[in-house]
């Protein structure tokens, strides 16, 4: 998978063209086959489970919940009152609760914030 610069940014960019299992499915299938019968696929090989998918889904469209005053993943709830009594206040407390560490998140690719062009941006945010 090709990791491209903020600013190499293609308007034209197709991200299938870095998914090759993906287009060799549709290659067999016909160009109807899309995402959601490739996904069906996998979870009937069992290379995908119902739970990993959900889990993506989760990763990628998260629910929060207030707790506190604080605003805070819901997976992740449990953790404002942890962290309060450990002394950790204010903006932290979100920090840390909201907080999802995804490098090693798919073995195999690496993850670096220079070739993202993010590095400069999260200096800033933090």
């Amino acid at each position: 998978m090709k990791l491209l610069k903020a600013n190499d940014m293609r308007v034209d960019y197709d991200p299938v063209e870095d998914m090759p299992d993906f287009r060799e499915w549709v290659a067999a299938n016909g160009s109807s086959f899309d995402f959601s019968d490739y996904i069906h696929a996998q979870v009937l090989r069992g290379a995908l489970t119902a739970d990993a998918l959900m889990s993506v889904i989760l990763l990628v469209w998260p629910s929060f919940v207030e707790v506190d005053g604080f605003v805070a993943l819901q997976s992740r709830r449990d953790r404002v009152r942890e962290l309060v009594s450990q002394g950790v206040t204010g903006k932290e407390v979100e920090y840390w609760c909201n907080h999802l560490n995804i490098d090693g998140l798919l073995p195999g690719i690496e993850v670096s914030l220079n070739e993202c062009g993010l590095k400069k941006q999260a200096q800033h945010v933090i």
